[in-house]
């Protein structure tokens, strides 16, 4: 199942071959009036893995993120995270999971590009590249601030959904940031 409200999303699935429910939180932290932090180059992970089984599950989860442009780098930081072929955006994340119980994972992706050209050959630079030396920097700021910044994404969606406003409208005001 997926449920989503711009930029956070929330999946669920239960799978048939193996006795795991996997429920899945992805953000990234766009922030109204917040400029910085909407800008920082980072998506942050929440994973819940539910063993069905009598028996415990030693699970060995397979990371794989698009490879990054010229210039740019990819990092993945989070407890137990492993770097297989980080330059082809490959990790692994081993997790045990107990008999009739439930694992929390948390992880950061971040990416760096500071400097990129437009089609017409014009130098720019991302701000963030002020505040960041590169993609391992931004994943564990992302990773130590990410109760902080979920906080503050949900509540100014909380702010236009608790409004008077015709639900139609409230969801097209989130979702269409």
């Amino acid at each position: 199942s997926y449920g989503g409200h711009y930029p956070v999303t929330d999946l669920c699935a239960r799978l048939g071959e193996v006795p795991l429910e996997i429920g899945l939180r992805a953000f990234t932290p766009f922030i109204v009036g917040d400029a910085a932090a909407s800008n920082t180059p980072v998506a942050l992970f929440d994973l819940e893995l539910r063993n069905l089984s009598d028996q415990p599950l030693a699970l060995n989860l397979c990371l794989r993120f698009p490879p990054t442009g010229k210039g740019g780098e990819l990092a993945v930081r989070g407890e137990g995270v492993v770097e297989k072929i980080p330059a082809e955006g490959t990790y692994s994340l081993p997790a045990n999971v107990p008999a009739r119980g439930s694992r929390r994972l948390q992880f950061a992706v971040g990416w760096y590009a500071p400097a990129w050209r437009d089609s017409g050959s014009e130098p720019h630079f991302n701000r963030y590249s002020q505040r960041f030396r590169n993609a391992a920097n931004v994943a564990e700021f992302g990773l130590r601030n990410r109760e902080h910044l979920l906080r503050r994404v949900l509540a100014w969606q909380n702010e236009i959904y608790r409004s008077d406003l015709p639900e139609w409208l409230q969801d097209g005001l989130v979702q269409g940031f």
